[in-house]
């Protein structure tokens, strides 16, 4: 028989690996995003030539 404070524990382990994983991934998207598609997007979005140079000189900034 399982007690309830096993139960707990094995919960909290799931929850924690989830979101471990889930974090990982949004990580993951993030870096590909800043690496590959954020100037392709600002054109996309409608910036300005002079508005997504502003932002590709303050990413190079920072």
């Amino acid at each position: 028989m399982i007690h309830v404070t096993q139960l707990i524990i094995e919960f909290k382990k799931i929850i924690k690996d989830h979101f471990e994983s889930s974090l990982k991934e949004a990580l993951s998207i993030t870096v590909f995003w800043k690496e590959n598609c954020h100037h392709v997007s600002n054109e996309k979005l409608g910036y300005s030539e002079e508005k997504n140079q502003q932002l590709m000189e303050e990413e190079v900034n920072n």
